[in-house]
């Protein structure tokens, strides 16, 4: 069941848009707000990052809040698609290969990743 306290504060999501200096997507700070801190749903195979761990791709252009439990696969959302309420999720996987890890996954007119 989920529980008050279950959850990062707004407070806590505030420091961490501050740190990042951007907004979080609404359904990624819902997500934050009502089970961030819950290990056993967030945490069990691939881990959502807490909001102070979240980043931006060296690229710049895709914000990382997930990644697999031994660093092969992260999960992102395109800078130019933030400020959607329920924007497209986008991942990459670290494979060998000349030009590195690529980001996958839907595009639109305008996104940039």
């Amino acid at each position: 069941m989920i529980e008050d306290g279950d959850g990062y504060s707004e407070d806590e999501l505030d420091v961490a848009e501050k740190r990042l200096g951007l907004r979080l997507p609404a359904a990624l700070r819902s997500g934050y707000r009502i089970l961030g801190k819950r290990p056993d749903l967030t945490r069990n195979q691939d881990d959502l990052l807490t909001p102070h761990q979240t980043e931006v791709d060296r690229t710049g252009a895709v914000l990382v809040f997930r990644r697999e439990c031994q660093g092969v696969t992260e999960w992102g959302i395109p800078l130019s698609a933030l400020a959607e309420a329920d924007p497209p999720v986008v991942y990459r996987w670290r494979r060998r290969s000349a030009g590195g890890p690529t980001w996958s996954g839907p595009r639109r007119p305008g996104w940039r990743w």
